[in-house]
């Protein structure tokens, strides 16, 4: 559910409780981007090829071994454009 804010909008958790983007981090945040549920990232699928990706370690994105590409996560939101993906060094 979300609740509309005058600057925005604000989250509403599971539990009632609102998150304004004005009031700081938010509660979920993981050194300034989301923390992501293991189980989800198992379900996501490279954009290109639709093989499995895995987070890297320093959570900096999503790699695809098939394809050897990253999709980067910048400001807490993954970027899965492939024309925007990195290319894994050989």
């Amino acid at each position: 559910m979300i609740a509309s804010t005058e600057l925005g909008f604000a989250e509403r958790s599971h539990r009632g409780r609102v998150w304004d983007p004005s009031q700081g981090s938010h509660p979920h945040a993981k050194h300034g981007g989301m923390a992501f549920d293991k189980d989800l990232v198992a379900l996501l699928a490279c954009p290109k090829c639709h093989q499995s990706l895995r987070l890297t370690n320093d959570d900096a994105g999503f790699v695809c071994e098939a394809c050897r590409l990253m999709y980067p996560i910048e400001d807490g939101i993954p970027n899965f454009l492939v024309e925007e993906a990195k290319p894994l060094n050989p």
